[in-house]
């Protein structure tokens, strides 16, 4: 069964990237709204729910604490709430920290499935040949993020079955933590260094080399990429025009509901949408031709 990662790597890149930037040039809460609800449902739809909930905690930690901090430094806004310690805090500042909260997890979750559908063979393929140098590096730094969640979270299961979490409070958790990032920083520069070895083992830098792939061009990525241009185009329009202004201080703006929003926030929603709604397709495909047989 095709899925979205069977797409060539251009056309993955091609719609991450747009899809990230359009969520960060734009703080009108339509755009983060249905960005942070397309990242979700795509999170939701590549991984499992056991897995999808075990970082959730993390972020509804993030988003609280953006919201709770942004009128704790920001007394800008006409409509004061209330006051502490003789500051203003604003309803503006409020909703601010939403959007940003807002912008903040959904960019979080759009570059955890870039980082699980882009994956290192296909970043070098796609950077071989104008910088090979700098899709290596991009390659790895994806790769060693998650191996590095991977190991902290297996060395602290195993220094917990040692007795090293036992004792409780603030002090002790900060030792115990400290600990385990010295172990993980021993594993982070072991396995770099086993790495640098191995690439020159592998005459890694001494002249041209060759590359292999099976990455091909087709037509389902011609008609990507002219919609991920379409939507750019759309979009540009729509930001030179001031269709997507939208102003938290001093007073909150109103949203301009007009048809020029409307069809765009539509075809932008689908397009985000678009490799769960490709795959949704395939599955449906799939489980018809095996009714067939």
């Amino acid at each position: 069964m095709k899925t979205f990662a069977n797409y060539h790597p251009l056309t993955i890149f091609m719609f991450f990237i747009t899809t990230i930037v359009l969520t960060m040039i734009t703080y009108n809460p339509i755009i983060l709204g249905l960005s942070f609800v397309s990242s979700i449902i795509y999170s939701l739809y590549i991984n499992k729910a056991k897995v999808f909930f075990a970082n959730i905690s993390f972020y509804l930690f993030t988003f609280i604490l953006i919201i709770v901090a942004n009128p704790l430094f920001s007394h800008n806004g006409k409509t004061i709430l209330f006051f502490l310690n003789d500051n203003p805090i604003t309803k503006e500042a409020i909703i601010y920290g939403v959007s940003i909260g807002t912008l903040f997890i959904a960019i979080m979750y759009w570059f955890s499935v870039f980082n699980q559908i882009m994956e290192s063979d296909k970043t070098i393929f796609l950077f071989q040949r104008i910088i090979p140098t700098l899709g290596l590096i991009i390659s790895m730094g994806l790769k060693f993020v998650p191996n590095f969640i991977k190991k902290r979270r297996e060395i602290k299961n195993t220094q917990k079955t040692l007795g090293l979490y036992s004792k409780k409070g603030l002090v002790e958790n900060i030792k115990n933590s400290i600990k385990v990032f010295l172990a993980l920083l021993t594993w982070a520069i072991d396995s770099s260094l086993d790495t640098s070895l191995s690439m020159k083992a592998r005459g890694y830098g001494k002249g041209k080399r060759s590359n292999y792939s099976l990455y091909k061009f087709r037509i389902n990525d011609l008609i990507v990429i002219l919609i991920n241009i379409l939507i750019i185009g759309l979009f540009i329009y729509m930001y030179v025009n001031k269709k997507l202004d939208f102003y938290y201080y001093p007073m909150i703006s109103k949203i301009n509901f007009d048809v020029y929003l409307i069809v765009f926030s539509s075809l932008l929603f689908i397009y985000m949408l678009l490799p769960v709604l490709y795959e949704i397709k395939e599955k449906i495909k799939w489980h018809y031709l095996k009714s067939k047989i």
